[in-house]
């Protein structure tokens, strides 16, 4: 949790904060669970780590999953997203080695502005994905 954010909650809500921390985590337990369907987790440990997200708004989420792959010990993290407003790369820092993007529009206000159709991808969607990614390839 962003400190920042803890605090602008004071002190009264810190209980109410502490609890929705604790449901979250046992989500996110749940979905790896759902997702990984027993398979272990990737090792990123000295590899280079390409983590993609359908755009950057706030770039939040985008920043987050990047100190992730660093703190599970990737050598490279490249962040790579089909559209992102003017200077976010200035806006990410140094939370990725390198940043690509396809669109930079000059007048950006939602990721979703940009694309035919926005929709959600399905928990089941993914489920399938994963587990055609993780099938070995007959090259």
């Amino acid at each position: 949790l962003n400190p920042e954010f803890g605090e602008w909650f004071g002190e009264r809500m810190q209980p109410h904060l502490r609890r929705e921390i604790e449901r979250q985590k046992a989500v996110i337990a749940q979905r790896k669970g759902e997702f990984r369907e027993g398979r272990p987790p990737q090792g990123l440990e000295g590899r280079t780590v390409v983590l993609t997200d359908d755009g950057i708004a706030t770039g939040a989420t985008a920043r987050a999953a990047c100190e992730v792959a660093r703190r599970h010990g990737a050598a490279r993290v490249v962040l790579a997203v089909p559209v992102a407003p003017a200077g976010w790369r200035d806006d990410m820092g140094d939370a990725a080695d390198a940043y690509v993007a396809v669109m930079e529009p000059a007048h950006f206000s939602a990721v979703g502005e940009w694309y035919r159709e926005f929709g959600q991808t399905s928990d089941d969607e993914v489920v399938e994905l994963l587990r055609a990614a993780s099938m070995p390839t007959t090259e």
